[in-house]
This record gives structure tokens, sequence and C-alpha cells, in this order.
């Protein structure tokens, strides 16, 4: 394994555990609001690792490796976002219906943020490759 994804696979269970621990021994009491803020930061955390696994699956030329910088930052974005999220929730005492809610369109935010991002990088090497058809060596 590369050292990069081994250092990223690091940082992601190292994020995780912390995660836990502030989310799970920072208040006071458990609170169904809390759960399902907790549950929204996991899955922030796996749907983090698939998107990692799936843009890590093959080596690809760095061309097309920074077309895909922009899914990983949306993503690294949200999955800060959870996190406070999840800590916000987790100190302060919010009912389930204003913690689903509010998750619920945080996740749906960044998920329209994924599909602008994979659109535009497919519309960027569209655009590139047009480009390299209609070059002229000089």
């Amino acid at each position: 394994m590369n050292p990069n994804k081994r250092l990223g696979v690091a940082l992601w269970l190292i994020g995780l555990v912390v995660m836990h621990l502030l989310a799970l021994l920072l208040p006071e009491e458990l609170t169904a609001g809390r759960w399902a803020t907790y549950g929204f930061a996991l899955f922030a955390f796996f749907s983090q690792l698939l998107l990692w696994l799936w843009i890590w699956r093959a080596e690809l030329p760095p061309g097309q490796q920074f077309l895909r910088l922009p899914l990983l930052t949306v993503s690294a974005v949200y999955l800060t976002g959870q996190v406070l999220l999840c800590l916000l929730f987790a100190l302060l005492s919010a009912s389930v219906k204003t913690a689903v809610l509010v998750n619920a369109l945080f996740l749906c935010a960044m998920w329209a943020m994924e599909l602008f991002a994979a659109v535009g990088g497919r519309h960027v090497q569209k655009t590139d490759s047009r480009q390299k058809d209609h070059h002229k060596a000089l």
C-alpha cells in the first residue's frame, strides 16, 4: 500500500476514534437527538472511506487524479462539518426532529456539491480531450 494511502487510513481511524470519544463522553446524557447526529457522523466517516477506496481503486494519470481532487475536498468538508455538528448537538439539548432536519439538510447540500464536482470534472475532462484532438504539434 502506498505511504499516502496508509497515512490517509491512519488519519481516518484517528478521526473516527476521536469522534467516538467526544460524541459519547462529552454529553451528560445521550438523548435521541444526539444519537441521530452520531449516526449521521458515522455515515459521514464511512462514506468518506468508500469514496477514498473508489478513487484509489487504480493508479490514474496525474490529470485524472487532479480531476478527483474536488470530490475529495467536498467530502473532507462534509466530514469535518458533520463532526462539528455532532459535537454541537452533543453539547446542546435539541429535539430529534431538529437534529435530523439539520443533519439531513447538511447531507443533501454536500451530496449536491459532490454531484456538481463530479459533473464539473467530467466536463473538464471532455473539454480537455477535445482540445488535445484539435491541437497540432509545432
